[in-house]
């Protein structure tokens, strides 16, 4: 990941790619581009909710390996208007990521792997549960990529992987509760943010250059995350676990077809 620049435009570059390419499906689809993730009247709300949330959570979760002796701050690297200056670069660059990985995952592919399983399952099952099959099917099977597609990270682990993963399902249950992506979007940004800037951990084995605090892993990988960073850490399952417990709880189901 490296340099901010080297961030900002490989994001974009990807980024702009699956938006076009989304927004010509769409048009040969004959359904407004909304319908794969973007649509939501409270779409501010929800991916500010998401922004605070991330941030909380990730500080618990490097909380609590600090507390256990896991992980150490040695120090501060950037002071006065280097803070704000890198802070807010690193955020721009990472909400870039959570937008890309969001709707490349689940945007349209979602929606349309969907579609097609629940019209498969009420043919073969005469279900009314149809709906629900075929988006968790598809939700299995994007989140089981996503978490491989975190495999290429110099220094990622088995943990790691799987974490990636189930963080990968439990975007999908934001996206079933909200019928859009902005909460994942949001809780995405600074959940990363957090991690690579904020604290300076590995976020996936990657990490940037112009961090806030400068610190490293004590311990067995298993416990500490290693190289990986913590989501590499056995202690990241019980942080998902919360997460989904504050979207079950704060996020009201919303009725919205496929």
């Amino acid at each position: 990941m490296g340099k901010p620049s080297f961030l900002l435009i490989g994001e974009f570059a990807q980024l702009f790619v699956v938006v076009l390419v989304t927004w010509i499906m769409s048009k040969i689809e004959r359904r407004p581009n909304s319908v794969y993730g973007f649509g939501d009247a409270r779409k501010v709300s929800h991916f500010l909710a998401g922004l605070a949330w991330g941030v909380i959570c990730l500080s618990l979760l490097v909380l609590t390996l600090w507390k256990m002796g896991l992980l150490v701050i040695e120090s501060r690297v950037l002071f006065g208007s280097d803070i704000l200056r890198y802070g807010a670069i690193w955020l721009v660059g990472f909400l870039l990521v959570g937008l890309l990985e969001e709707y490349l995952t689940r945007g349209y592919l979602q929606y349309t792997l969907t579609r097609g399983l629940a019209g498969i399952y009420q043919w073969i099952f005469k279900t009314r549960h149809s709906e629900v099959l075929g988006f968790w099917t598809a939700a299995v099977v994007f989140s089981i990529l996503f978490g491989l597609g975190h495999g290429n990270n110099p220094g990622e682990s088995p943990i790691g992987l799987l974490s990636a993963g189930l963080a990968g399902m439990v975007f999908c249950f934001s996206l079933w509760r909200t019928g859009s992506l902005w909460w994942a979007i949001g809780f995405h940004t600074s959940w990363d943010w957090a991690q690579s800037f904020l604290y300076g951990v590995a976020d996936s084995g990657l990490m940037i250059q112009h961090h806030l605090l400068a610190t490293h892993p004590v311990g067995k990988a298993l416990l500490s995350g290693g190289t990986t960073g913590p989501e590499g850490s056995i202690f990241v399952l019980a942080t998902l676990a919360l997460v989904c417990l504050i979207i079950l709880f704060t996020l009201p189901r919303v009725r919205h077809g496929v």
